[in-house]
């Protein structure tokens, strides 16, 4: 399905006019890209013009995890247990029980193996497969970051358990500052998402989800998640950092970097909110984008 969605878009136009194309189309009249005020609008602007070789680097799900490593050590990486080119390679090499195959160059991707060998290897190598022909930068919203990466499918560690999927942290930071964090949970289940300020304060704002019926329990690592956040995206002038927390915050474990956060499409309840994250954007230096859209 994804091939034959990707496919016909390669002989079109250019890379960047294609992307300009669809987010016009997409960003309705709630969102001015070329003059960015929102989050979201910035987010829009990102996907049209930055075009900074940091954000490929941090959309590769193998290459941040030299850059997380540099920075913060490679104790808060989940376990990465095999990387293969071609599908094929799943059939034979053994696997863990338990673990999560995705590939390293899309969003959203993702297979949970909670027995494997209660699964197909073929169909295991059928999916990755599939996977690996898809350039998921010429899918939906056209994210460019993605763009050069080499395909690659991960065999990465399992956090959580069947009955028990561990809520993702996610950490909107600004110049290596934390100003939201939105927690997803039940996202296999029934998927809640709750937003709240850096010092957990719930705020009654819903974003794409609806909020849990009670807001989140502060979790025990919070404090050491947004330290972590901090260390990670310093120097960055916006990114969205993902965490987990496990065994009770004796363990934070890193997810991902997010450049584009929803495709800078989700609306908050209150476009206020909005507004303020905008207020907290910055332009890079050697952010070229900026001139085009002064």
């Amino acid at each position: 399905m994804f091939e034959a969605l990707a496919t016909p878009l390669k002989r079109r136009a250019p890379f960047d006019l294609v992307t300009r194309a669809a987010l016009a189309r997409r960003r309705g009249d709630w969102l001015d890209r070329d003059r960015p005020r929102t989050m979201n609008e910035f987010i829009q602007h990102k996907l049209a013009y930055d075009r900074r070789p940091i954000l490929t680097r941090m959309a590769d799900k193998v290459s941040v995890r030299e850059l997380v490593a540099a920075r913060v050590g490679a104790d808060v990486l989940p376990r990465l247990y095999a990387l293969v080119d071609r599908g094929a390679a799943l059939l034979e090499m053994p696997l863990p029980q338990t673990f999560v195959l995705k590939p390293n160059h899309g969003s959203g991707l993702v297979k949970l193996v909670d027995d494997s060998a209660s699964v197909s290897r073929i169909e295991l190598a059928e999916l990755a497969d599939t996977w690996l022909s898809v350039d998921y930068s010429r899918m939906g919203t056209f994210e460019w970051a993605y763009k050069d990466i080499r395909p690659l499918v991960m065999v990465e560690e399992r956090l959580g358990s069947p009955h028990c999927d561990l809520c993702d942290y996610k950490f909107f930071m600004f110049g290596g500052r934390c100003h939201l964090i939105q927690v997803d949970s039940g996202r296999f289940t029934d998927h809640r998402r709750d937003l709240l300020s850096p010092s957990w304060e719930p705020l009654a704002v819903t974003l794409a989800f609806p909020r849990s019926p009670e807001p989140p329990a502060r979790p025990a690592g919070l404090d050491a998640m947004i330290t972590l956040a901090e260390e990670i995206t310093a120097g960055i002038d916006f990114v969205r950092c993902d965490l987990y927390e496990v065994d009770g915050g004796k363990r934070i474990v890193f997810g991902e970097l997010t450049n584009y956060p929803g495709a800078g499409t989700e609306r908050f309840s209150d476009p206020r909110i909005d507004e303020e994250l905008g207020s907290h954007m910055t332009w890079p230096p050697s952010y070229a984008g900026r001139s085009r859209a002064s």
